[in-house]
């Protein structure tokens, strides 16, 4: 189901910045773009699929639209966020990396308070 698809990819994606926080040459900066590449497929189908298992049917289309809404709000800040992250002494390119493994982490833990659909 669309639940066991998304829990798999938040923790196959956490390897995503992991793998860029890690390499050190070229060959690893390919391991972390083939994650990269298979969990974006996964998360993009399970949220699809996810929507229409808890909506209810006549609201299939506002939380669609709520979800696309914020994963457009995401695409515009979240670049602009992490270059100032990365340019910041404090944190760097590698701490804005571990900073998104993070997120990504506690991402998994509030998805896993969500109610499950019956069946």
């Amino acid at each position: 189901g669309s639940f066991w698809t998304l829990e798999v990819n938040f923790i196959l994606t956490i390897f995503v910045p992991l793998g860029f926080f890690l390499a050190w040459d070229m060959k690893l900066l390919v391991v972390a773009y083939v994650f990269n590449g298979l969990t974006t497929a996964g998360i993009d189908l399970g949220w699809i699929n996810g929507v229409m298992e808890i909506a209810d049917r006549e609201r299939v289309g506002d939380y669609t639209a709520l979800h696309t809404f914020f994963v457009g709000v995401r695409g515009i800040l979240g670049p602009f966020l992490g270059a100032f992250l990365a340019s910041t002494p404090a944190v760097g390119l590698r701490g804005a990396f571990l900073l998104s493994a993070f997120l990504i982490f506690a991402g998994w833990l509030l998805f896993r308070r969500l109610p499950r659909p019956a069946g």
